[in-house]
């Protein structure tokens, strides 16, 4: 069973009527972590909740002019140079999420949050979770965002 679970505060967007809201992320098969404030297109949501039947885990790109050496402040710059040694690459935005419920994407998620604590920019922990535990991960353009 697909849901959408609403990851920022905010008014919980009701035209998407044909999803349950997830109030614990465990509950279903799949999964859209979403900023209340993004409009998605619906058609494109179960578009990609049926991809997640071969990938655990779906992100957007952030913005095609932008690269982790572009975003990163000075203090998470230092710290993420340590893992990833070339900084010109993409960043993720980190409030639309597709996930498949399986242990990689718990485990992405596991460490996102942990990363949160040691970053400022958030787009950069989900970077470095996403270096770290590998999943098996579907690019999506930015232009899915209405």
């Amino acid at each position: 069973m697909e849901a959408i679970y609403y990851i920022k505060n905010g008014k919980e967007t009701t035209y998407f009527d044909r999803y349950p809201v997830a109030k614990d992320i465990s509950d279903f098969d799949k999964v859209l972590l979403l900023d209340s404030a993004l409009n998605v297109d619906i058609d494109f949501i179960s578009y990609i909740f049926k991809w997640l039947d071969v990938w655990e885990v779906a992100v957007v790109f952030y913005n095609y002019d932008l690269m982790l050496a572009d975003v990163a402040n000075k203090h998470d710059r230092e710290k993420i140079e340590s893992y990833i040694y070339d900084l010109r690459v993409p960043l993720y935005r980190d409030d639309i999420i597709f996930i498949r419920n399986c242990e990689n994407s718990k485990l992405l998620l596991a460490c996102y949050e942990k990363e949160k604590e040691n970053y400022n920019s958030s787009m950069v922990a989900l970077l470095k979770a996403i270096w770290k535990i590998k999943p098996l991960i579907l690019y999506l353009p930015e232009e899915i965002l209405l």
